[in-house]
C-alpha cells in the first residue's frame, strides 16, 4: 500500500519506512520521531495503526511550521498552496525566485511546501545565512493542488 505524503524531502524514509516498521512493536501509545523532515516513519506508522499518538522533531523550524500547518490547519494550507501553485503559471521560473525570496523573510509554510514541491530533486539547501537557496527544477510545476487534495 502507498502511504500518502504530503511533499517529496531528499533523504526521506519513505521507500524504507515498511522495513523500519518491522523493528517496531505492534501497538505503541506515542512514537517520537526526532529527526522528522518528511515524517515518513510517524506517517507510515500511522497509516498501519503502529502507535496511537505522534511527536515529530526537527532542527529545521520553518519545516515543523508546516508541519503543524498540514495537521492543524489542513484546509487552510491546501488553499494557500492551490494559490500559490497556480499563480506560477506562465511565468513558473520567475515566480519561484519571488517565493523563495518571500519565503526567506517570513518563513511561510505555504511558500515552503511550494518550494519542496518545485525545487531540484526535493533536495533541501540553505546558505550560511539560512536561506533556502536550491534553484527550481524546470522540468516540472510541482505537486499539482487539484491532484493532492487527499494528501490531507
Amino acid at each position: 500500500m502507498h502511504v500518502p505524503n504530503p511533499f517529496p524531502y531528499q533523504g526521506s524514509k519513505r521507500n524504507i519506512a515498511n522495513q523500519i516498521l518491522r523493528y517496531f512493536p505492534d501497538k505503541t501509545k506515542k512514537l517520537i520521531e526526532p529527526f522528522a523532515g518528511s515524517a515518513a516513519i510517524s506517517l507510515a506508522s500511522s497509516f498501519f495503526s503502529k502507535s496511537d499518538s505522534f511527536l515529530i522533531n526537527d532542527l529545521n523550524e520553518p519545516l515543523i511550521n508546516l508541519w503543524d500547518k498540514i495537521i492543524n490547519y489542513p484546509n487552510e494550507i491546501i488553499s494557500e498552496y492551490h494559490d500559490i501553485w497556480f499563480n506560477q503559471l506562465g511565468r513558473e521560473e520567475e515566480y519561484y525566485y519571488e517565493i523563495r525570496e518571500k519565503f526567506n523573510n517570513t518563513h511561510q509554510p505555504e511558500h515552503l511546501l511550494f518550494l519542496f514541491a518545485k525545487c531540484v530533486k526535493a533536495s533541501v539547501r540553505y546558505n550560511e545565512k539560512g536561506e533556502f537557496n536550491q534553484s527550481p527544477d524546470k522540468r516540472r510545476l510541482g505537486r499539482n493542488p487539484k491532484l493532492s487534495m487527499t494528501i490531507f
